[in-house]
């Protein structure tokens, strides 16, 4: 049987075991919320990231990882060292798009666990300023606040105008521009030409604060 490695408690000691690797069926899903991560300490034994690449990689285990493995520590080590050690680590997919794996029997994102093991803090959201939720350099990946983060969103697939805040108005044959802000929508008046609609809304979003990559397509 395959193994992989979580922390546990047992009276005082911390202790590391070896149980069945974990699937969708047994980790517990984040969806968009955030799970607990472990310290930093210990996500740098465990992985090793690439700030340039974005990437992770499982690192090899010591045997004291295996110790209160019933099965034999030995034997169990061994395997999952030919294993997994050195292959790239959190590469499935959420149906948000991003990279993920499984800690502790819970899924984590793998742009939160970069950021930890670089900074050695939880982030409450993380910005992907480029877009691509799978894209984990760490020059793309920025802590923010929840209204930060909406701040920087992609152009949407339904969008016409190709350009976000912008519409065409039949009834009035007119241009249309507004922007949401603390989810409350603004008017940002109504124009025969779509140039003059379009530099309305790039406007307000300086205004308003808005991230230069938000409403771009990638």
């Amino acid at each position: 049987m395959t193994h992989t490695l979580f922390r546990s408690m047992s009276g005082r000691a911390e202790r590391w075991s070896a149980r069945p690797v974990l699937t969708n069926r047994t980790c517990k899903e984040d969806s968009m919320a955030a799970n607990p991560l472990p310290d930093q300490e210990t996500l740098l034994k465990l992985l090793r990231y690439e700030p340039e690449t974005g990437k992770l990689y499982w690192l090899e285990r010591s045997i004291e990882m295996f110790s209160h493995c019933k099965q034999g520590a030995v034997r169990h080590c061994r395997a999952w060292n030919t294993k997994n050690a050195g292959n790239e680590a959190f590469t499935a997919i959420s149906e948000y798009g991003y990279l993920r794996g499984c800690i502790n029997r819970q899924f984590v994102h793998a742009h939160r666990v970069a950021w930890k093991m670089a900074y050695g803090e939880d982030p409450i959201w993380i910005d992907h300023i480029d877009h691509n939720p799978q894209n984990n350099r760490l020059s793309n990946l920025r802590s923010v606040t929840h209204k930060e983060n909406m701040r920087n969103g992609r152009l949407r697939r339904t969008n016409k105008s190709g350009q976000t805040g912008v519409c065409f108005n039949e009834r009035d044959n007119r241009w249309v521009a507004g922007i949401v802000v603390d989810g409350r929508t603004i008017g940002l008046g109504y124009y025969r030409k779509k140039s003059d609609a379009v530099s309305a809304r790039l406007e307000a979003e300086v205004r308003y604060g808005f991230h230069p990559n938000h409403g771009n397509q990638t």
